[in-house]
């Protein structure tokens, strides 16, 4: 297994589909291949490219791959989105993070994609503050892959696949962060207790 943990990532520029910040691969024939990143910071990345994101990238070609307990914020982006998940084989998942501040400059497009021909699970994480084209970004969108994105507060409109199910929209409320840069929940949240138990 490979572990990046414990880092702050900020200032990177992507290049020809890998993210400005952190991209993890499993490769195909690495069937128990396992890559993780976990307690991250990815802050002020940019991509100039349409299909290279800001600041995650995912791709389990094989294996598994993840980022979880993890800050994604004020990355930017000329082209399409801040993260991706991509499943080819493998399974991709990005759950319990906190993805704030981030903006692209397309219409339609925003904080998180999946695609691919597996499975992507992306649960229990705040999307809050993200800008498509200086309007609310749709935090979360899929096209051909099997994207199990549950359990998400989410400001912006969402375009999940079928079999998403408890994400709930800002009508929900402001996630109440205890403060400008600290993103833990106040104990009033609404999106405190809200999580699910997933893969």
């Amino acid at each position: 297994a490979v572990t990046v943990a414990n880092l702050q990532i900020i200032n990177g520029v992507a290049n020809t589909n890998r993210a400005g910040g952190l991209s993890l691969q499993v490769a195909p024939g690495l069937t128990s291949g396992i890559a993780f990143g976990f307690r991250l910071v990815l802050e002020g990345n940019r991509s100039f490219e349409f299909f290279a994101p800001a600041a995650v990238s995912l791709d389990a070609r094989a294996g598994e791959v993840q980022v979880f307990n993890s800050l994604v914020r004020n990355n930017t982006t000329t082209g399409a989105v801040i993260a991706t998940l991509r499943s080819f084989g493998g399974t991709a998942v990005f759950n319990n993070n906190t993805v704030v501040g981030n903006q692209v400059e397309m219409v339609n497009r925003g904080a998180l994609h999946a695609t691919g021909t597996g499975t992507v699970y992306a649960s229990n994480n705040v999307f809050w503050n993200n800008l498509a084209s200086g309007t609310t970004a749709l935090d979360l969108t899929a096209d051909s892959v099997t994207a199990l994105l549950n359990n998400n507060h989410i400001q912006g409109t969402n375009t999940t696949a079928g079999g998403s199910t408890g994400n709930f929209l800002s009508t929900a409320g402001d996630p109440l962060f205890l403060g400008a840069d600290d993103y833990r929940l106040q104990a009033q949240s609404p999106a405190r207790n809200s999580g699910t138990v997933q893969a």
